[in-house]
């Protein structure tokens, strides 16, 4: 049986973009984020493309997302039997991938450029915004991804891996702390020069700490982009985004999902408002 990894302390996370604690972000949910920036910047919008983004009111920007998760939910549904011929499979993919890229994009220009609103967004207006901290929301979210046994083992690979990462880092961090605590905690300096040296150590050691924490980033990010873009197929991406409604979809979350309770959860039930994804 595969045995769980250890747990790191605490993981704390935010885009290098400005995704910042106004948008109650998960780790997971904010490396999801950049990764669809990374995307969307690809396409290097026009200055005046992202000005009028900047200026889209809310409602608008909430009644596009709904269109585009409605069109993706559509565009899973099993296409009549006349459709499923080579031509027509083929139709309906290019319809579906069409679709999911537009859901992408927009999530990165959203999370670029009004990152503030994504709670809302995603929400679909809901207010309070729904809480996110149910795990068996995303045993259903796991579920409707219906992996493989290679994409499972793919994902506690990637788990484990992302597991020993973290917690080096937060090694290295816990030793970096006590040897800041020490400097600092002397008994006041006893010349201009021990005054000098101290504020030395202690600015080389915090520079290290925020590279840790830049690296745990970088991790995360990683990570994120590896199941989002390499072990999910198109349809199982699109799954991902209907099935997370009202939430953003967290990969990091999903990871412990699988490592927990295997790629297959049993369904549970869900609330009214989760029930219309």
């Amino acid at each position: 049986m595969h045995q769980p990894s250890p747990e790191p302390a605490g993981h704390g996370i935010r885009s290098r973009r400005r995704i910042d604690s106004t948008t109650q972000l998960s780790a997971g949910q904010a490396a999801m984020l950049h990764t669809a920036c990374s995307l969307t910047c690809r396409d290097a919008a026009s200055e005046e493309e992202i000005l009028a983004f900047k200026h889209v009111p809310i409602g608008n920007l909430v009644s596009a997302w709904i269109e585009l998760r409605s069109r993706l939910a559509d565009a899973l549904q099993p296409a009549p039997a006349a459709a499923v011929s080579g031509a027509g499979q083929a139709a309906n993919l290019k319809e579906l991938h069409s679709i999911l890229q537009a859901g992408l994009n927009f999530l990165g220009r959203l999370s670029c450029y009004r990152p503030e609103l994504i709670p809302v967004v995603m929400g679909e207006g809901l207010s309070p915004p729904p809480e996110t901290n149910s795990t068996l929301h995303w045993q259903n979210v796991l579920a409707a991804l219906k992996l493989n046994s290679h994409q499972e083992a793919e994902l506690r690979l990637t788990r484990d891996r992302l597991v020993e990462g973290t917690c080096k880092l937060h090694a290295k961090r816990r030793a970096i702390l006590e040897e800041l605590g020490h400097s600092i905690g002397v008994a006041g300096a006893r010349s201009v020069h021990e005054a000098c040296r101290i504020s030395l150590e202690v600015q080389a050691g915090t520079s290290v700490l925020r590279a840790t924490v830049e690296a745990e980033h970088r991790l995360h990010h990683e990570v994120s982009r590896a199941l989002l873009l390499d072990t999910l197929g198109p349809t199982q991406q699109a799954r991902l985004l209907v099935s997370a409604h009202p939430f953003l979809p967290d990969p990091l979350m999903l990871l412990d999902v699988v490592q927990l309770h295997g790629a297959h959860p049993s369904i549970h039930p869900v609330t009214e408002m989760s029930a219309a994804a």
